[in-house]
C-alpha cells in the first residue's frame, strides 16, 4: 500500500475519486493504532463496506496509522498525537472545523464530548475483566460510554441482545435504548465439511488465558446428555499476533483495549 502525504484523502483508485466530495459520516480510525484483534477486524470489516456503499464517508486517522488504512477506503490523517488525545481532543475538534458530521465510532471508545456520533459497543469487558486493562484505558472507556454514548442525541449499537443486557444494567439505562445489529457472516473461505470424529471434542483458542479460560483440558458441561462421557474440551493460549513488523509481539494485551 502506498502511503499518502499528511492531507492525503485518498488510497487506491476506488477512492481517488472522492477527494473532493462533501464529507457527511466520519469514522473514527483510532482503531487502526491497535493490534490485530476481532474488534479491529470487525471494525475495517465495517469501514471498508460503508466506503463502497457511500460516496460520503472519509476514515479520520492519525497520522501514525495511515500505512495501516484498508486499501481502496478514503481517508484523511488529521491532527499531529494518537491514542486518547487524538480521540478525545484533536478529533472532536476537527469535526466541528468542517461542519460536524455524524461520526461513527466502530470500536469500543467515543469521543466524550462531540455529538451526533453513532457508537459500537461489543462487551463491558473492562468492567467485568478490570485486570486487562490499564487503568487510564478503564477511566477513559466508562466515560466514554457515560459521556460519549448514552448521552441524549447519541445512539449506541451492540452486536448481541447479552451484550445489551450487560450494557444496560452496568450504566442503569433502559435496554431499549440500545439498539442491536448482529454481525454478519464471515468473508473468509470455509473449509469443507467432513464427518465427526468417533471421539468428539471442542477447542478453544484464545489470546489471554484471562479473558477467557484457564489453559487446562475440562469435560465439556454442555455437551448432549447422551454423550456426555464422550465430550471434551480444551482451552490453550496463543500469543497475540500483529500484521505490523514494528509492533513487537511481546505487547502487553492490556496496553491497548481497542483490541479483540
Amino acid at each position: 500500500m502506498t502511503s499518502s502525504p499528511p492531507s492525503a484523502s485518498s488510497n487506491g483508485p476506488s477512492a481517488s475519486n472522492r477527494k473532493d466530495a462533501p464529507v457527511t459520516v466520519a469514522i473514527n480510525g483510532r482503531y487502526l493504532l491497535a493490534s490485530f484483534g476481532g474488534v479491529r477486524r470487525c471494525a475495517i470489516e465495517i469501514t471498508q463496506h460503508l466506503s463502497q456503499m457511500r460516496s460520503d464517508i472519509v476514515l479520520l486517522v492519525p497520522p501514525s496509522a495511515v500505512d495501516q488504512v484498508p486499501e481502496g477506503v478514503p481517508f484523511r490523517a488529521i491532527g499531529r498525537t494518537g491514542g486518547p488525545l487524538w480521540e478525545q481532543i484533536e478529533l472532536p475538534l476537527w469535526l466541528r472545523r468542517n461542519g460536524s458530521p455524524l461520526l461513527l465510532n466502530p470500536a469500543n471508545i467515543a469521543p466524550m464530548v462531540y455529538r451526533p456520533q453513532i457508537s459500537v459497543q461489543h462487551d463491558i469487558a473492562p468492567s467485568l475483566r478490570p485486570q486487562d486493562f490499564t487503568f487510564l484505558f478503564r477511566v477513559q472507556w466508562h466515560l466514554s460510554v457515560r459521556w460519549g454514548m448514552l448521552r441524549r442525541g447519541q445512539t449506541l449499537v451492540t452486536s448481541s441482545d447479552a451484550s445489551r443486557r450487560e450494557i444496560a444494567e452496568r450504566f442503569g439505562v433502559a435496554p431499549e435504548t440500545i439498539d442491536v445489529v448482529h454481525l454478519g457472516a464471515d468473508t473468509l473461505p470455509v473449509p469443507e465439511a467432513r464427518p465427526a470424529p468417533a471421539d468428539p471434542a471442542v477447542i478453544v483458542a484464545a489470546t489471554a488465558p484471562a479473558r477467557t479460560h484457564e489453559p487446562r483440558s475440562t469435560r465439556w458441561p454442555c455437551s448432549p446428555r447422551t454423550h456426555r462421557s464422550r465430550w471434551s474440551s480444551s482451552a490453550i493460549s496463543i500469543p497475540r499476533w500483529s500484521p505490523t513488523p514494528r509492533r513487537r509481539a511481546s505487547r502487553p494485551v492490556a496496553s491497548d483495549g481497542a483490541g479483540g
